[in-house]
Parts: structure tokens; sequence; C-alpha cells
């Protein structure tokens, strides 16, 4: 994967990829990454890059710990020895990856979901993140939490006010691509993105997508997304559906290309907003010869 790094404000940087990843500068030769990409390979390219610029990783913040964010946190920290920072769920996925699979497939997975873009190499992460900021030898990130994404996910913000999203949010060419995003808390989505619509910030940059000082209508974009999904939903189960239905109508309506991986992410995210609409009294569970059906409850 290449990268090309790139100035953003102050000590504040990027590098641009598929994936992006925040540095900051602080100081005496030292700096902090946010996030890692997918593999060695590029976590090699980052450890050269930043040799040039005579800067050293001696800490890494994961925003969560999907394995396209964290798969150069193994090379990176057994070469330089350095810090990872994460929150308490997300930390004890990038120690054990092999949750990632499991989740999604809901037991010991199959080889085939056992690939770079789904399970990273393991790293240690040596400090759970548990407050609203990080102290980093006297550099404070100010912490936002921002499930939705995944469970546990944060976004972070520099001392010079860039807010480094992760996976809070997607870019319009991203959703119009992808018209069903990955989601594992919805209710925890709709509330990041509220959140995301209250505060000002002077800088945004998504590790999908392009800096920005304005996300205003992008946020709105991302949750009348999510809102359409729930729409579509509730309209199919005016009439009793497995959730299986469900996924094959979730594939025909928004185009997704189906591969085993792919199949297994789209219902992780369907469970999400099953579990959103049922927690919320929306839909219900019953059996028809055996057979599990979700519908819209009786009102």
């Amino acid at each position: 994967m290449a990268y090309k790094l790139s100035h953003i404000t102050g000590n504040s940087y990027a590098f641009e990829g598929a994936v992006n990843i925040g540095m900051y500068h602080r100081g005496n030769g030292k700096c902090t990454l946010i996030d890692t990409g997918i593999d060695d390979d590029g976590g090699k390219r980052i450890i050269n890059l930043l040799k040039v610029e005579k800067l050293e990783i001696d800490s890494i913040i994961n925003t969560h710990s999907h394995a396209d964010h964290i798969g150069g946190n193994s090379i990176i920290q057994k070469r330089l020895n350095c810090d990872i920072y994460a929150t308490k769920i997300e930390g004890a996925i990038i120690e054990n990856p092999i949750i990632e699979p499991l989740y999604l497939f809901s037991s010991t997975p199959p080889n085939f979901l056992k690939n770079k873009f789904l399970m990273a190499k393991s790293s240690k992460v040596t400090k759970i993140i548990e407050e609203d900021f990080l102290d980093i030898e006297g550099t404070k990130f100010e912490i936002v939490h921002l499930p939705g994404h995944s469970l546990d996910h944060i976004g972070v913000v520099s001392p010079d006010g860039v807010f480094y999203t992760g996976d809070a949010y997607l870019s319009k060419d991203i959703l119009e691509k992808h018209g069903f995003p990955f989601y594992q808390d919805i209710g925890g989505a709709l509330k990041s993105l509220d959140y995301l619509l209250d505060v000002k910030y002077p800088f945004y940059l998504p590790s999908h997508g392009i800096l920005e000082n304005n996300i205003e209508e992008l946020i709105k974009t991302n949750k009348r997304t999510i809102v359409e999904i729930i729409d579509f939903i509730l309209e199919e189960l005016s009439q009793p559906r497995s959730t299986e239905e469900l996924s094959q109508g979730i594939f025909h309506r928004y185009k997704i290309n189906q591969t085993p991986s792919q199949y297994y992410l789209t219902w992780a995210t369907l469970s999400a907003y099953l579990a959103y609409l049922n927690n919320r009294g929306d839909i219900e569970i019953k059996f028809y010869d055996n057979q599990l059906k979700w519908e819209v409850k009786d009102s």
C-alpha cells in the first residue's frame, strides 16, 4: 500500500492511502501514530518514511480493532518497542485478533475468514484508554468515544485540533459504493453521529475519506443512510422473515457483491439492526415450524 505523508497543520500529519493514518510529531524526534493500516508491508513503509523525516514512532493510538486499522501494529511494535493505546474492548481484540472472525462466524471461524482483512497479527496493548484525555509524555490528546462502527470505537483530537475520526463516519463516495456499511451498534452510531453534528473542530480526517473543515452535510448523509436502512427492514418485516431471508433482500437491494467474507460482514451488520429494532420494541421474534422469524411487533 502506497502512502503519502501530508502536513495538515502545526505538528499534525496524515499518511494518505486507502486507510488514512494520523501522525503527530511530539518533538525530540518522537511521534505518535493514530492507527497503522492493514499489514506488515504498510507498517514497514511508515517506519521508513518517518526515518527520512528523522522521526521514530514511540506510540500508537488505535481508534478501533478492525484489521485494516491495526495491521501495522505488530511489525512497528516489534521493531521499535512502541506503546499501543486502545480502549478496553478494542484492546482485547487487538491482543487476540481471532475474536474478529470469531464474532462474525459466531464460532471457531473457517479459514476463509482468517485473512489479513479480517484478522491482523496480534500486538500488545500497553495502556487501556479510560479517560477523555490521553497524556503521552506531556502531549495531551482528546479522546472522543464514538461507538457504532465498533463497540468501543474512539476518535482522537490532536493538540492542533485535528480530529482523526476513524470509521465513525464515511465519505459520500464510500456510502455510494457500499450502501450497507458495517456497524456493530446502531444506537451507538446514531448517538455518535448526533454528537459529531453538535461539535466543531478545525479539521476532520476520517480513515476512509478526505480532510475537511465542515462535515455537517456528510454526517447528515451518514445518518440518513442508517434511517433508510431501518425503514427498509421494517417494511420487509411487515411479514415474517428469517435473518437469511432478510439478508438476501439486503444483498439484492444494495447490489452487494457476494463473497463468503462479505456475506458474514453483511450478516453481522443486519444483526446489529435487528438487535436495535428489537431493543426499541419495533420488532419481535416468533417461531414458525421451528424456524426463527422476525416481524413488526403488533401495536
